[in-house]
């Protein structure tokens, strides 16, 4: 799919400080994948080759474009593509002179009209992926670099969008690829299978096993109940280790454990698990079916302020609003002696590298946000807040997803990279780029002719 951005900038050098500027601003309000320049446009509109040449040559596009996972196509659209393509109704009367062609991985989709020979050749970093071919639907946009909008970029575009088919989309209306958690089954699918086909649960019993005793030595000093707070505790597996532990440092004493969790499904697994195990005395259970933030809104509606003596918070920081929002409210509520558990992936993992690398490009719209370990010492440091680190070594076992059609592959793939079916309805170029990213050394290591993907924890200990 593409968008074909063309502006009125000025004449030579200028124009080149201008574009730069309107480019910059172009990516940081959409996903773009590749951006080229032609001197034909709809219509028969043209660009002298003396300024197209200028503009080309006359700047570094590489580092205009560092950061952003956009490059540079070298590929020049010809001109029966470019007038192929449709002006929206409300531009017909403007003129351009500067033309640039861009392709979106979640572009808004206007107007159709086929591109499948609309191929490009991108730069040396493309690798052996450098033959994709794009497809879609492109829609010719003009926007003026000089006043020619009020307000913001984003205003502007949502304004210049109005007279097409539809207005401008969000990621997951414009693109067949859409966030896996917007599909509860699928995601606890993959999660499971994750678990099963990873070190991290058997990382996070050593923890809880040589770790947590010294992290809950105080917790429940001269207290006859303990009340543990457990932020998306899942199906439960973990938070009952936890309050073994807790049980054993404090026998006899009572122990309020409650549950935030979102998903009727894990709550029932847990709930089961409670049934089946021994040993649970003096351990009364709550279950609110809510995510953090619905907790956090809850709370403050009824002005409650309820305080604990242990939080935790596993592999969930991912699915908050607002990271150090989320840090600083739930910190709020701890004891004087209480402590803030928090385990999410490491930024020594592979998850960030693939994540940095390749996040922009995934659907995840509000519904997931990378964050690891290493953007907690940040936000903890500036809310003025004590803290611990630990690295606790994983990996999983991602072998199946280079098989071709593989189930449990494609639903790994999934998880990786919180796409529904990534396989199925990622771009090929990147899916491409992002298999053979799967095997390099900062995303895994390959022994005994399997792939084991990085997948380190780092584990937090808040103090109140």
């Amino acid at each position: 799919m593409s968008l074909l951005l063309c502006t009125q900038a000025g004449h030579e050098a200028g124009s080149i400080t201008a574009s730069e500027r309107f480019i910059t601003e172009v990516i940081s309000v959409m996903p773009i994948q590749w951006l080229s320049f032609t001197d034909q446009c709809a219509e028969g509109l043209t660009m002298p080759q003396k300024r197209l040449k200028l503009l080309v040559e006359g700047t570094n596009w590489s580092q205009v474009l560092q950061g952003s996972g956009t490059k540079l196509c070298t590929r020049l659209p010809c001109t029966s593509e470019l007038r192929s393509s449709q002006v929206l109704p409300s531009q017909q009367s403007k003129a351009t002179d500067e033309v640039f062609a861009a392709r979106l991985v979640r572009p808004p989709v206007l107007v159709g009209v086929d591109t499948s020979a609309l191929a490009s050749r991108t730069d040396e970093a493309d690798g052996a992926c450098g033959s994709a071919q794009p497809t879609g639907n492109p829609v010719l946009l003009l926007l003026g670099m000089s006043g020619g909008h009020p307000g913001s970029l984003e205003q502007a575009l949502r304004e210049e969008l109005q007279g097409a088919a539809c207005p401008l989309l969000t990621p997951s209306m414009a693109s067949p690829m859409r966030s896996l958690v917007a599909d509860p089954d699928r995601y606890l699918q993959s999660f499971r299978l994750f678990l099963e086909m990873s070190t991290e649960h058997q990382s996070m019993q050593d923890f809880v096993e040589r770790q947590l005793p010294d992290v809950i030595a105080s917790i429940g000093n001269g207290k006859s109940t303990i009340n543990v707070l457990s932020v998306g505790g899942g199906a439960g597996e973990m938070d009952l280790q936890i309050l073994s532990k807790i049980r054993a440092r404090y026998p006899g004493v009572t122990i309020n454990n409650d549950v935030i969790e979102p998903s009727a499904d894990q709550i029932s697994k847990y709930q089961e698990r409670v049934a089946q195990a021994s040993n649970l005395e003096n351990i009364k259970f709550t279950w609110h079916k809510e995510t953090a933030n619905e907790y956090e809104s809850r709370m403050n509606a009824e002005k409650k302020t309820k305080k604990w003596d242990f939080i935790h918070m596993i592999q969930m920081l991912y699915y908050v609003k607002d990271v150090p929002a989320t840090l600083r409210y739930f910190h709020s509520l701890l004891e004087s002696q209480a402590k803030l558990l928090i385990i999410l992936v490491s930024g020594k993992s592979g998850w960030e590298t693939l994540w940095k690398k390749y996040g922009s490009s995934f659907p995840l719209q509000d519904l997931c946000t990378f964050v690891s370990s290493a953007n907690l010492p940040r936000m903890l440091d500036a809310a003025g807040l004590k803290y611990q680190l630990y690295e606790l070594p994983s990996h999983l076992d991602i072998t199946s997803c280079f098989t071709e059609g593989d189930k449990d592959g494609e639903l790994l793939l999934d998880f990786l990279t919180e796409t529904l079916d990534f396989a199925k309805t990622a771009p090929p170029e990147l899916k491409c780029q992002l298999m053979e990213e799967l095997r390099k050394p900062g995303c895994s290591e390959i022994r005994d002719g399997k792939v084991f993907f990085n997948n380190n924890l780092g584990v937090i200990v808040i103090e109140p």
